[in-house]
């Protein structure tokens, strides 16, 4: 491989193979064969993509493991036959048969003899061999112009990409996103095209045989009348927080801790940096970073930049931690990544505050902010902005009831309607619900005016896992909410999201399953994928975005230790 792997520990890759790796499924054909499936990995390869599953053909007696042409995935880097000499197999068999010889690693440059024998005594040789293939993908997953900050809409079930503009759009170049390895022609980022006229373009697969055509015209594309067609949803991109030079200690003064949204970015906050880094939030390609030294971070004040989060129109702000902060919140606010950090908020809290930290709005009209009280019961802090005016530095203090316990420190708070603070509102938090035996937790609907839960998450969530930040956005006339879920053991699996349309004014619906019985992202990307284990107790992130034409719902992610992604819905009807 060139440029290719991080190595760990055996033990940690054999940990991490076992707890995050999806199983991959087979159904043979012939319901009697006795090999189910035949999988490789790389050797001290934590990289959560390191399983390759083989084509089998029974009537042949083959069995032949696909590697990819790149990996890791989107990177720069690609197999080379010298990478196969070593490398580790598993076989799914049927309970009780025997393959001989007994398989463990095999140099996959080489043929290599199986024998399977079933309890039946039922006896089929196969042959193993290997290819390293080029991608067959050949998908446009954006299509921008820049210069008119124009978001061209993309059906993926038509190829058409709709430009949404009744203007002249003339002869622009086009900034695209498009499958790893690909090639388009011709090539609207070296040469202007007309846009104002039908125009075709050919993607070409990596494996150069594979080809899509894709056409783009103006107008209007049709949409939902509500709500968001999840049955589109898609995993973009994501990537090792490591990849950024951020740490994978579970240590409060180092851990990655909130998650912005200013723009075209993404921002990755690390407690205890001067600095924040950027990057672009439909690819994960990092941009630069953010100076954060004017909130001071000398000594013990690395807790001045303790939370990060961002409103609705890229204003973001950062949060110190009261405890160690002289009893005091402060809460700092950008204009976006280039804007000039400013003293919004000091608030004498005498609590534990600063955990966690959101806000709904937009601190420019109207908006919401809260933080939740740590180890108080289910307290929280909400401050209120009105024509994008602070009502005041000195918040109201919220209590709410219909639970029981007092794990509250890890809650995270989000309210609906951001013009109405007496509305209802979501939270999600180590808690257990008063009318529940059981100790699984969830999230919580909370009505404004009583602050009584009154609905709970359809999805539990076990009294293993801690759940730490949540998030609501309305995306086309509907609202939805989000939380996390966060593995705090070394073992076992988790680091999940999980996602509510709050249509029916309670939490009964839940449009998609970000588990291994439905995306496959949780337990996937978290500590643990990264031969780490353990978070701080404010790490990890979940946070909504909308594209500027209101038509891609972006759902970002980010699991302390771990990983950080973007997943991508729309609206469109078809």
């Amino acid at each position: 491989m060139k440029k290719i792997l991080s190595f760990v520990s055996a033990a940690a890759v054999a940990l991490a193979f076992s707890a995050c790796q999806e199983p991959y499924e087979f159904t043979p054909d012939h319901h009697d064969e006795n090999l189910l499936s035949f999988t490789a990995s790389f050797y001290n390869d934590n990289n959560p993509y390191n399983a390759f599953p083989a084509e089998i053909d029974y009537a042949a007696g083959t069995i032949n493991v696909v590697f990819p042409y790149t990996y890791p995935p989107k990177s720069d880097s690609h197999l080379e036959e010298n990478n196969l000499t070593h490398v580790r197999v598993q076989c799914n068999t049927v309970l009780g048969s025997v393959v001989e010889p007994e398989l463990v690693w095999l140099d996959l440059t080489k043929e290599h003899h199986i024998t399977v024998t079933g309890l039946d005594g039922d006896r089929r040789d196969f042959t193993i061999t290997s290819e390293i293939r080029k991608s067959n993908e050949c998908e446009i997953t954006d299509f921008t112009i820049d210069a008119l900050g124009l978001s061209g809409a993309i059906n993926p079930s038509t190829n058409v990409i709709t430009l949404i503009s009744a203007d002249v759009i003339g002869m622009q170049n086009a900034s695209i996103i498009m499958s790893h390895g690909a090639t388009i022609s011709p090539d609207p980022r070296v040469t202007a095209i007309n846009f104002d006229e039908e125009q075709e373009f050919t993607v070409i697969a990596q494996n150069g045989v594979d080809k899509r055509v894709y056409k783009t015209v103006k107008g209007e594309p049709t949409l939902l009348p509500s709500g968001a067609n999840f049955g589109n949803a898609t995993l973009r991109w994501v990537n090792k927080l490591s990849d950024y030079g951020i740490s994978a200690s579970n240590e409060v003064s180092s851990c990655a801790a909130g998650l912005a949204v200013s723009g075209d970015y993404l921002v990755l906050n690390q407690v205890g940096k001067a600095q924040a880094v950027y990057v672009n939030a439909k690819t994960g390609v990092e941009a630069v970073t953010i100076d954060l030294s004017s909130i001071g971070m000398s000594g013990a004040s690395y807790l001045n930049n303790y939370r990060m989060t961002s409103d609705a129109n890229g204003n973001i702000i950062i949060s110190s931690f009261s405890k160690d902060n002289g009893g005091t919140i402060t809460i700092w606010r950008m204009a976006g990544v280039n804007g000039t950090i400013e003293k919004y908020i000091s608030h004498a809290a005498g609590a534990n505050v600063g955990d966690q930290l959101s806000v709904v709005g937009s601190l420019d009209g109207d908006a919401i902010i809260t933080a939740s009280i740590n180890g108080s019961g289910l307290d929280f802090l909400r401050w209120i902005v009105t024509g994008g005016v602070l009502k005041s530095e000195t918040p109201e203090k919220i209590h709410i009831t219909g639970y029981e316990g007092t794990c509250w420190g890890n809650g995270d708070i989000a309210y609906v309607n951001p013009s109405d603070p007496a509305g209802d509102y979501f939270c999600a938090a180590y808690m257990k619900f008063a009318d529940v035996e059981t100790t699984t937790r969830g999230a919580a609907y909370v009505n404004g005016n009583t602050n009584t839960i009154t609905s709970k998450g359809s999805r539990v969530v076990s009294s293993n896992w801690v759940m730490n930040a949540v998030d609501v956005v309305e995306f086309n006339h509907t609202r939805y909410a989000v939380h996390n879920s966060i593995n705090t053991f070394t073992w076992g699996s988790d680091d999940n999201i999980y996602i509510y349309d709050l249509s029916s004014g309670d939490l009964s619906s839940s449009p998609i399953d970000f588990g291994a019985s439905g995306m496959g992202i949780g337990g996937k990307y978290g500590a643990m994928a990264c031969g780490s284990t353990g978070f701080a107790r404010n790490g990890g992130d979940v946070k909504f975005s909308v594209s500027s034409n209101g038509i891609y719902l972006y759902i970002f992610f980010e699991f302390a230790n771990g990983y950080v992604g973007m997943i991508q819905a729309d609206c469109l009807d078809m």
